[in-house]
């Protein structure tokens, strides 16, 4: 959503992410990394205050489902040829990997090779992959996922 668009209506702005997504959800700046300016809305209220964080920031925002589930990341190396390495798992010290549990305090931890069965690993691996060649990247990239249950989800 637009900086503008919210501007112009915040209630309706409010409403149509509430429906879209429900709560909890995440808000974020569209052009960010690191979780800077992300948060967690758990209310109607958080949820404005994070999308009022979220365009501190940017001046487009997503506002995205909470998934409840394991945060994965994996690398892919290459140009014409990418490959996967193994697949990670991030612990983070807070609820979720937010800039604090990043970089400032002790805590997270990154588990390599993830504890996860070998057919969610090679899946991963191949959607890796996929994710690298379709916005054409070369060199190296880290693509995140969620694992809840058994379902694979980009992040």
């Amino acid at each position: 959503m637009s900086e503008a668009e919210f501007a112009r209506d915040p209630q309706a702005v409010l409403r149509r992410a509430q429906d879209a997504v429900g709560l909890p959800a995440f808000t974020k700046p569209a052009n960010l990394g690191s979780s800077v300016g992300v948060s967690k809305c758990r209310t109607p209220l958080e949820l404005q205050r994070g999308i009022e964080r979220a365009f501190d920031h940017d001046r487009t925002i997503l506002v995205e489902k909470a998934i409840d589930g394991r945060e994965l990341e994996c690398a892919v190396l290459g140009n014409d040829e990418p490959e996967a390495s193994v697949v990670g798992e991030v612990v983070p010290a807070h609820e979720f990997y937010d800039y604090e549990a990043k970089y400032l305090i002790e805590g997270s931890k990154l588990l390599i090779p993830a504890p996860i069965p070998e057919p969610i690993s090679e899946q991963i691996r191949k959607y890796a992959v996929q994710a690298f060649r379709a916005i054409g990247c070369a060199g190296m990239a880290r693509v995140d996922f969620f694992l809840e249950g058994d379902d694979v989800m980009l992040n």
